[in-house]
């Protein structure tokens, strides 16, 4: 297992890394969902994180914006 860090230019509240898992063999058993598709369910687990985000951004521009007309 492989991973560097990734450069990010927004928000720094946790450390984001580049992962590799190159000749990893998982046992059938332990597969997310259907075979070939564990990067699709890993995704929409992020999804919450990603509103969170767009939430923040929001805000961050709407106070931007009021600060300026005021």
């Amino acid at each position: 297992m492989t991973g560097k860090p990734i450069s990010k230019i927004g928000y720094f509240g946790w450390k984001t890394f580049e992962l590799a898992l190159d000749g990893v063999r998982i046992p059938r058993r332990n597969l997310m969902g259907e075979e070939g598709m564990a990067f699709l369910v890993t995704t929409r687990g992020m999804e919450g994180a990603r509103e969170h985000t767009a939430a923040r951004a929001i805000g961050l521009a709407q106070g931007a914006l009021e600060d300026l007309i005021e």
